[in-house]
């Protein structure tokens, strides 16, 4: 059975990146094979219109400003995996160590965070600023490669990203947070209806492939998430059961 997440605790990028990452467990579990082809249809067509939110129209002074931040911020994630994957080759062993540990950190967040939606890109970065702040392992590799000065860079070039995106979307008169309400309450309810259709089958089919396949991938992503909002909210988010009580924000 698939595991319960708590949809309206994840900021709108999360959200939308966690519904992008279970289209595509899905599609690579053929949805026709699954029978819900229908029911995934609904979600990707809901999908897109909120990572279309994200989009900014060009022909704003905010707009060059709002490249150049995206640039000093891919320009400072670059240069920290060079850093980092230079030193996994290094023949001190807590070297090695160090930069091993921080390289598994930022694979957590995908192959490209630099390629990542605007907004998913920003909120990446935001965790992985706090996961350095705030785990003592990831603390001590940051200042054991001397990555002190790249990690300053990464975090002001990201919130003056972050705090022009935002002028951007008031300048161009969207309101941006009403769009998201309406549209996640429509995604909440296409992801629920493509999980409980699932859900079902899978034991229908006495749990067994290919349900066993998707329900295990869904699981997984879930789970990376849920440890997400525990870390950020600096608690245990146990609700992580197929029965867990589930809201929509």
């Amino acid at each position: 059975m698939i595991n319960s997440i708590e949809l309206y605790k994840l900021r709108n990028g999360e959200y939308s990146q966690f519904l992008q990452d279970v289209i595509e467990i899905v599609n690579k579990n053929d949805p026709a094979d699954l029978q819900v082809q229908p029911q995934l249809t609904t979600l990707i067509a809901v999908a897109l219109e909120i990572e279309s939110l994200f989009k900014i129209p060009l022909g704003s002074a905010l707009t060059q400003e709002l490249e150049n931040f995206d640039l000093l911020r891919d320009n400072a994630l670059k240069g920290i995996l060079a850093i980092v994957r230079g030193n996994m080759y290094s023949q001190d062993p807590v070297i090695k160590n160090h930069a091993t540990i921080l390289d598994t950190h930022l694979a957590l967040f995908g192959k490209n965070i630099a390629e990542d939606s605007y907004q998913s890109e920003t909120n990446s970065i935001r965790n992985i600023i706090a996961d350095w702040n705030q785990k003592p392992e990831l603390t001590a590799a940051i200042t054991a490669l001397d990555l002190q000065s790249w990690k300053a860079s990464l975090e002001t070039a990201n919130n003056n990203f972050s705090d022009r995106y935002l002028a951007r979307a008031i300048e161009v008169g969207t309101d941006t947070t009403e769009n998201f309400e309406v549209k996640r309450v429509e995604a909440n309810q296409a992801y629920y209806t493509l999980r409980d259709n699932i859900n079902a089958r899978y034991i229908i089919n006495d749990g067994n492939d290919p349900y066993k396949k998707v329900v295990s991938s869904i699981n997984g992503l879930i789970t990376y998430y849920n440890d997400l909002l525990a870390r950020r909210l600096g608690g245990n988010n146990d609700n992580t059961g197929p029965d867990a009580p589930e809201q929509a924000e």
